[in-house]
């Protein structure tokens, strides 16, 4: 544990950073942000308020319902009417979905010993699964295809930490690990955040809330029975961007800005979680959604929640956003690749997958809208099983090498091998001969 009392050395480090353009911050060594005791203490993790509908107000995160609507929806929650058409909506695009049938992957036992080095890490060695984001990770209005959709956070069908049914019907990423570890622990489950397990995703956080995002994250990780804190290897997703993107016209934030706030975020993992792995996702570029937005609800949801990625002024605007978007995502390739997070024991790899991200089109020439919600700036259940496996390949291909665009019909996955057993990082990615073993999926 590295000493020094979070609220002490962030300080002097956020007035330098914003002397500081986005090049010079690359130099600055992790800092050390321990988690204060006090913050352990307190309500235990059995004694957390558990709404089905959690909408919370915390410094970094914008569009949180609060309030009056809150409390209307948690009512409506407890209605047995409303729970039941609910259900009945999420069973009908379930039915909607093929069985993928026997998991492809020839098996692969975990390491005998436990590995000591994040380098050579299996992924029937990883134990416990968590993530940090928005409402893409709370997998907001992904469970459903009626309108009533967009107020819920469907968390177990996320693609990065989502667990309800299995492989067989949703590819999720947690659900492809748990073809390897049984016993996975961390994946969210159900609506809302009863069963949200190490989801500490919140909808409409940007970047700058990383640093609470993490702080929540460690202390759960530390209260919880069934985490074994100092030896159990961590698997955590972390997703953010898209909402600094939305609004970047109305607050000029820049990649500079962006990077600190990473930077901030991985800095208390780092100084906190020992034994991780965490996949740091490049941000996709928000201007798909001047494509999808079709009729009044999606209009009015993005005028709302994405006006600078949506509804660009200018094409100087629309432009600019593009440089912006690039700009984010090769910060967050620096980053992993910089090396400053970089040890036997944690290691941060950029996941590139959503980076060159485009529509899809059905083979009649139509947008398929099948992939998103219906508010046309989330992703649906389908969007999420696609998501889950192409965050897995890219955990499979070397550092380098790795796809940087969703296929969204690709029905293929990515195999490890006893050949090429581990997870890849920037330490292990020197593989020339390496051709990846992919088995092919029944349809989704």
């Amino acid at each position: 544990m590295r000493k020094g009392e979070g609220s002490d050395v962030r300080e002097p480090l956020v007035r330098r950073e914003r002397e500081m353009g986005f090049a010079a911050q690359m130099q600055v060594m992790p800092q050390a942000y321990p988690i204060p005791a006090s913050t352990l203490t307190g309500r235990t993790l059995g004694q957390t308020r558990c709404p089905l509908v959690g909408f919370r107000r915390r410094r970094g995160h914008t569009l949180n319902e609060t309030g009056k609507p809150k409390r209307i929806l948690d009512e409506a929650m407890r209605n047995e009417t409303w729970v039941t058409l609910m259900s009945e909506d999420q069973r009908i695009q379930d039915s909607e979905t093929r069985k993928l049938g026997v998991f492809p992957c020839p098996g692969l036992p975990p390491s005998d010993p436990v590995p000591t080095s994040v380098h050579r890490l299996r992924p029937s060695d990883i134990k416990v699964v968590a993530a940090i984001g928005d409402s893409y990770s709370t997998a907001r209005a992904g469970g459903g295809i009626s309108p009533i959709n967009m107020l819920f956070d469907y968390r177990g069908n996320s693609w990065s930490i989502g667990g309800d049914q299995d492989y067989d019907f949703h590819t999720s990423m947690p659900n492809i690990l748990r073809e390897y570890n049984a016993n996975l622990y961390g994946y969210s489950k159900s609506i809302g955040d009863c069963q949200r397990n190490l989801n500490e995703a919140i909808i409409g956080a940007r970047s700058r809330g990383f640093a609470n995002q993490a702080t929540s994250l460690v202390t759960k990780l530390k209260q919880d029975p069934n985490v074994d804190f100092e030896n159990d290897w961590k698997l955590i997703t972390v997703f953010l961007g898209g909402n600094d993107l939305c609004v970047y016209c109305l607050f000029d934030l820049t990649a500079a800005a962006y990077t600190r706030n990473l930077r901030r975020g991985l800095d208390i993992l780092y100084a906190n979680i020992p034994r991780a792995f965490i996949n740091l996702v490049v941000v996709m570029h928000v201007g798909l959604t001047q494509t999808l937005h079709n009729g009044l609800i999606s209009t009015i949801m993005l005028r709302l929640a994405c006006p600078c990625g949506a509804f660009p002024k200018s094409q100087e605007a629309n432009t600019k956003l593009g440089e912006y978007t690039e700009a984010y995502q090769q910060a967050v390739l620096d980053l992993a690749a910089s090396g400053l997070y970089d040890t036997d024991n944690f290691t941060v790899v950029a996941q590139p997958f959503y980076q060159n991200i485009t529509i899809p089109y059905k083979d009649n020439g139509e947008l398929d809208y099948s992939f998103f919600a219906i508010d046309r700036f989330h992703i649906s259940k389908r969007g999420h099983s696609v998501s889950g496996r192409s965050l897995w390949n890219n955990m499979f291909e070397p550092v380098g090498n790795k796809t940087t665009q969703v296929d969204w019909y690709d029905t293929e996955i990515v195999c490890p091998t006893e050949e090429f057993p581990f997870l890849f990082t920037n330490q292990n990615s020197d593989v020339a001969d390496y051709a990846p073993y992919r088995m092919k999926l029944n349809s989704n």
